[in-house]
């Protein structure tokens, strides 16, 4: 599709997705008992300044994330 052809959505199209039955309410870190884990996981590589152990907990912090969106078990 060509850039040209995009557009942002109106608001009756915003509206009507807000309406859909299918698009459920989006997943919260408070409802998981792991987020928290492995968010502070995350904090305290990259508080103690461990770039490879930071950017391995992202890693788990995201796909853990992406398993609550796309409505999988957690990773």
């Amino acid at each position: 599709m060509p850039f040209v052809a995009l557009r942002l959505a109106s608001g009756e199209e915003r509206a009507e997705v807000r309406r859909n039955p299918e698009s459920g309410p989006r997943p919260r870190i408070a409802d998981c008992p792991e987020c928290p884990a492995l968010k502070a996981t995350w904090w305290e590589a990259e508080s103690a300044g461990d770039k490879v152990k930071a950017g391995e907990a992202l890693v788990a912090v995201r796909r853990h994330w992406r398993s609550h969106v796309v409505g999988g078990a957690s990773a």
